[in-house]
């Protein structure tokens, strides 16, 4: 099983691990401000300038940053608290949605 970043598993249980959490929400937060609207690209390049890694410590990717924001997981479940809440996914997912295909990202 796959453990997305931002949460841990301990004895079978989701915790959220909240430095990770942070980065989570930072990165929805940003790729949301309808204001800078930044890319894909600028969000990963502000993680790697800030020092953050992804779970594998490696650096942040155009394409790993649309999969964190993408992933439901962080909506949360019966089981997995949520990191981020409906209504900031959903622009997300907005935003996403109305990205066209090609450079910049």
């Amino acid at each position: 099983m796959i453990v997305p970043y931002g949460y841990r598993r301990v004895n079978s249980e989701w915790q959220i691990e909240e430095d990770a959490a942070e980065t989570v929400r930072r990165v929805f937060i940003d790729f949301c401000n309808v204001y800078s609207r930044p890319s894909l690209t600028e969000i990963a390049q502000g993680l790697n300038t800030d020092g953050i890694r992804t779970a594998r410590g490696a650096e942040w990717h155009a394409s790993s940053v649309r999969y964190m924001l993408r992933n439901g997981a962080y909506l949360g479940d019966s089981s997995r608290p949520a990191i981020v809440g409906p209504e900031l996914f959903d622009m997300a997912q907005r935003r996403l949605d109305s990205l066209r295909p090609g450079p910049p990202v």
